[in-house]
């Protein structure tokens, strides 16, 4: 996984132009994490969020956060 990078500074990005959040994705070998993936204009790079514990994908948290990212 890419570099982690904190939300305020994601979404201030993706309002800037400087960055499009793609999708939303999780790992599992060291407890259940949801992230959201984006790319990264500025740098040319995918960098990834920490935006919740566990498999988000398909839920209502994770429409949440999707529509917040506006990947929805």
């Amino acid at each position: 996984m890419g570099k982690v990078i904190p939300r305020n500074v994601a979404l201030g990005l993706i309002k800037q132009g400087k960055a499009k959040a793609e999708s939303l994705v999780h790992r599992d070998d060291n407890g259940c994490r949801t992230y959201v993936a984006i790319t990264r204009y500025d740098t040319q790079t995918c960098g990834h969020v920490l935006v919740g514990d566990g498999h988000l994908y398909g839920t209502e948290a994770g429409r949440k956060i999707e529509a917040e990212f506006g990947i929805i």
